[in-house]
């Protein structure tokens, strides 16, 4: 990987996401029985006391998945660093606050969740600022507060650019992917209690392509 490509990273992610914003809404047709199922499944980790949840999204995509969470009474956040995107998921989630800023540089000043969602978003990162996501998701979190991280699952890890093939536009984009013991390890040695881990086949039925999930919990201090 060239030094200067992985250096630009974000701004060359920023581009692709503009090019293909309009894509996700035509997908959420095409995801929305998947997308429910997962939302149902991801709630009943937190939902036991019945209490509404303040619930940041990282990367929110369509926006759907946010619609979903804002439709079960939650208050959810949700930051994009994609204007384009930013846009697609405030018409889809209307609900929801949407953020348009890049996560890793947002001050959310004292700002705390119950709960923090990010599908499909940290293999957008090189191995560095991927674990200081994981940490700047452990700050942001209450007490006993709950974190769910998805990306897809692959023999080894390895991270490139490659294009995005399920978009007509294929741009490019960084890509990391991981196999499952490196996935897991980006939460450890932290504060982080796995509570579960899950894999799923695609929701668009890609060939061979599955996802996996981790449910944490922010450890209390002490």
């Amino acid at each position: 990987m060239k030094a200067q490509l992985k250096k630009d990273y974000i701004k060359l992610n920023k581009l692709a996401y503009n090019r293909a914003a309009k894509e996700f809404l035509g997908k959420i047709e095409l995801r929305k029985e998947s997308d429910n199922k997962l939302v149902k499944r991801l709630a009943a980790y937190f939902e036991q006391d019945k209490k509404a949840k303040n619930l940041l999204e990282l990367g929110p995509g369509s926006g759907y998945i946010s619609k979903l969470f804002c439709e079960r009474g939650h208050m959810v956040t949700a930051i994009e660093f994609s204007k384009e995107m930013a846009k697609v998921a405030a018409h889809t989630a209307p609900s929801a606050k949407i953020i348009e800023a890049e996560f890793l540089s947002y001050d959310f000043n004292k700002q705390k969740f119950d709960v923090l969602l990010a599908i499909a978003f940290i293999h957008l990162f090189p191995e560095k600022d991927s674990r200081a996501l994981v940490k700047k998701a452990h700050r942001l979190l209450k007490a006993n507060g709950m974190a769910i991280f998805s990306t897809t699952l692959h023999d080894n890890t390895s991270e490139n650019f490659a294009q995005k093939h399920n978009f007509s536009s294929t741009p490019m984009r960084f890509r990391r992917q991981f196999d499952k013991n490196t996935f897991l390890n980006m939460f450890s040695p932290t504060d982080w209690g796995i509570i579960d881990y899950f894999t799923n086949p695609d929701s668009e039925k890609i060939h061979g392509k599955t996802w996996q999930t981790v449910i944490l919990m922010k450890k209390t201090s002490g």
